[in-house]
């Protein structure tokens, strides 16, 4: 969960991961409200991550 702001306008969000393939593929959903201000801001987000172990392996 995280609060935000800017202004006189404050926001909440909160997400979730989830690891799909251990060392290689997450998934992030996150959703997120305006609590103040002149319009209901919404907002929803989908993301994929792909980590691979070899890319995050040191060289040598």
């Amino acid at each position: 969960m995280e609060l935000f702001g800017e202004g006189r306008e404050l926001g909440a969000q909160g997400g979730l991961r989830i690891t799909l393939d251990p060392d290689f593929l997450l998934l992030d959903a996150s959703y997120g409200v305006g609590i103040t201000g002149d319009t209901p801001d919404i907002g929803f987000a989908l993301g994929i991550a792909l980590t691979p172990g070899a890319f995050f392996a040191p060289i040598g």
